[in-house]
């Protein structure tokens, strides 16, 4: 029996996550502190530049989404992919804070349906069954990419300094995500005349433990609405601590190698807790492994906060 092409799919799944956020998202944090090193610029002001990308994504979100249904899935994650590594690479030929200020808002505008989007979109249409641990594992790849290139970008910088560095995190991201797009990702299995995985296995036991009781006739959609985004903006908000952590390691004391083992533990964590509780959630359901989840993400940063500026650097490897 051959596999089934989902399960190839999801291999490019891997790739994609681990080159886009994995590289142009979650190595950023390295980059940030050997800039305010060389050049003198403030955390604050380096910070700006993720927020400024951010609010960019959130406006633009809406309408690149709308791209994925009108033109074919490799032409528009191949264009915003080139378009958001070409400005992670411009960073190079910066000396001025206001350079970063708009090529963030550029950057913000190619990856405002890059980043983790496309891949839950394409794995839900591919799986059916094992469909949390498809998702748990390939947005793992992100924490798992984070967790090795944190150090080797670390390497990097010391042998050629962070502009040159930068361009060869850029290029080591395209040569991941880019084939991957072309060659494997499809958005529908319908497009290759397939049944998504499991599709002959009956489901809605499966699908009745993750929707509550009175879901579907719910009716006050704009409080429904109103509690995702308050909910959604609390865990992207613990998300953006990751950028964070090698100039927090580095402002209790250590040096740039340490921060970045800092990040990468970080990372480590993120690969364990999505595989890990992508399969809980489907032998429980949504909910409950969620509140597991907020549970251990609350426990880290409690750790961390105890621990202040004195805290011990294994803790601090842990937390």
């Amino acid at each position: 029996h051959r596999p089934h092409k989902a399960w190839f799919i999801l291999i490019g799944c891997i790739l994609f996550q681990g080159g886009t956020t994995g590289i142009l998202n979650n190595c950023l944090g390295v980059f940030y502190t050997a800039i305010c090193t060389d050049l003198g610029f403030r955390t604050g002001d380096m910070s700006m530049y993720a927020t400024i990308r951010t609010i960019v994504m959130a406006l633009t979100m809406p309408f690149t989404m709308k791209l994925l249904k009108r033109y074919p899935l490799k032409v528009v994650l191949s264009v915003e992919m080139t378009g958001a590594s070409l400005m992670l690479a411009s960073m190079a030929l910066f000396h001025h804070l206001v350079w970063w200020y708009i090529t963030a808002a550029v950057m913000g505008l190619f990856a405002s349906s890059l980043f983790s989007i496309p891949v839950t979109l394409i794995i839900n249409n591919w799986f059916k069954k094992r469909n949390g641990f498809a998702v748990g594992l390939s947005l793992a790849a992100s924490g798992l990419f984070g967790a090795v290139m944190n150090p080797v970008c670390s390497e990097l910088i010391l042998l050629l300094g962070w502009r040159w560095a930068v361009v060869a995190s850029a290029g080591i991201a395209m040569a991941l995500v880019i084939p991957a797009v072309i060659l494997v990702l499809r958005l529908h299995p319908e497009d290759e005349g397939l049944k998504p995985y499991g599709a002959e296995d009956t489901l809605p036991a499966e699908l009745k433990k993750n929707v509550p009781a009175g879901t579907v006739s719910y009716r006050k959609p704009w409080l429904v609405l109103g509690l995702c985004i308050i909910v959604c903006s609390c865990a992207l908000w613990t998300s953006q601590y990751y950028s964070h952590m090698a100039r927090y390691a580095q402002s209790v004391g250590h040096d740039l190698k340490v921060s970045a083992l800092v990040t990468s533990c970080a990372m480590v964590g993120n690969i364990i807790g999505k595989v890990v509780l992508g399969a809980i959630a489907d032998k429980w359901n949504i909910w409950r492994t969620s509140r597991l989840a907020m549970g251990i993400v609350g426990t880290a940063y409690i750790l961390l906060i105890a621990g202040g500026e004195e805290i011990n650097l294994y803790l601090m490897y842990f937390a």
